[in-house]
């Protein structure tokens, strides 16, 4: 005789209340308690219930109200159901029970969601606000956190000492800057290695890589990357990258006005590559920006187009990673939108750059073009 232990109310039950030990006998459950009382239940005229705090409970309760037995140990469902006559109505109760759990796990699954979204929308309303703080604070902010980011770098190659070459590239990058708002002072610094690249940290601190001036055919499609990098700057993308990365934290010291530290976090995010590193929106604004830049200080905009495919054909060929492209996704969209932008930007007035760009070439020792010709560019660049 299989047994299970379980428990029984009754007013016959000094307390009301005992465990006892269950058993079946036909159709009829006995409850026998510790004290050796035994109490029955007839199963066929008894109430059934099924719950309890885990939902796996069984209530048996005699017709008259009294006794009403317990049990949720293991087998003792199955033999429930197993009793003749009521197998039906333990079926329809679990039914029930399993229609309730999908609806509590349903309105569970709803509860997370719902915390989910009230979570998830307060850290976007968070960092939003952290964004709008930082583009609130003084240009200085970006300043400092470029010049500390700069000092600490390794810029993976000894700077050009030729003072023209210097001196050249700074006029390209402030007659484009004199274009955008706010106003930075531009440091320019020119660094001898093939890495195909450029990049701007905040503040105006912006890197050029002889690479890159190696694999592009003329200064306007230079002057395009620079035109990029230089919207990274007026656009505050790097004050933005740090509270984006560093999270809620920061996002309140900004809202608080508390900006003790955002060099030393800058510092950081530059050396695991976070801080240049930037999101397609912030992309996309700057190949706008940098194509008005250009516009405006008289440079063909369609240059940007141009230097897109030279580098993109170019890549399996060059001798190191080509960063600057590779940092920037979607290139085959990108050189067709920024082709649209440039040729709604309508009319130019060109005016001439402030050098020579194959002079400057030469003064690097690059005498060969790399690029194709740029008859080939201007074409490729219409045709997207």
């Amino acid at each position: 005789m299989e047994t299970y232990t379980g428990g029984i109310f009754s007013q016959s039950i000094d307390g009301g209340r005992a465990g006892a030990q269950l058993h079946f006998s036909g159709s009829t459950l006995v409850a026998e308690t510790r004290d050796g009382l035994q109490l029955t239940i007839d199963l066929l005229e008894c109430e059934l219930k099924v719950g309890g705090a885990s939902g796996q409970m069984w209530f048996c309760r005699a017709a008259n109200g009294d006794p009403t037995c317990y049990c949720e140990a293991p087998g003792f469902e199955f033999a429930l159901r197993n009793v003749p006559g009521l197998t039906d109505r333990v079926s329809t109760l679990l039914a029930g029970r399993l229609a309730q759990r999908r609806r509590g796990m349903s309105l569970a699954l709803l509860g997370v969601c719902a915390l989910f979204l009230c979570l998830a929308g307060g850290f976007f309303a968070l960092r939003s606000a952290g964004r709008s703080a930082a583009k609130s604070l003084p240009t200085s902010v970006d300043t400092k956190i470029g010049h500390m980011a700069i000092g600490t770098m390794d810029l993976g190659g000894p700077l050009v000492t030729k003072r023209n070459v210097q001196t050249e590239i700074t006029a390209l990058v402030e007659r484009l800057g004199e274009q955008a708002q706010p106003r930075f002072d531009y440091h320019v610094q020119v660094v001898q290695a093939p890495t195909v690249n450029a990049f701007a940290l905040p503040g105006g601190e912006i890197v050029v890589y002889t690479g890159l001036i190696e694999h592009v055919e003329t200064g306007e499609q230079l002057a395009a990357v620079l035109a990029h990098e230089i919207s990274h700057v007026t656009a505050r993308h790097g004050l933005e990258r740090i509270t984006q990365s560093v999270g809620l934290a920061t996002a309140v010291q900004l809202l608080l006005g508390d900006v003790t530290g955002l060099a030393a976090l800058a510092v950081d995010l530059l050396q695991s590559g976070a801080l240049t590193s930037y999101g397609r929106d912030q992309e996309r604004e700057a190949d706008e920006q940098g194509l008005r830049l250009m516009h405006q200080a008289g440079m063909n905009p369609h240059a940007m187009a141009e230097v897109f495919q030279i580098l993109k054909k170019q890549q399996p060929e060059l001798p190191e990673e080509l960063e600057w492209l590779s940092t920037h996704p979607d290139m085959d969209e990108r050189i067709a939108q920024t082709a649209r932008a440039a040729k709604a930007l309508g009319p130019l007035q060109s005016r001439p750059l402030p050098f020579d760009f194959q002079t400057l070439r030469a003064e690097l020792g690059f005498t060969t073009p790399k690029a194709q010709p740029a008859a080939n560019q201007k074409e490729n660049a219409d045709e997207n």
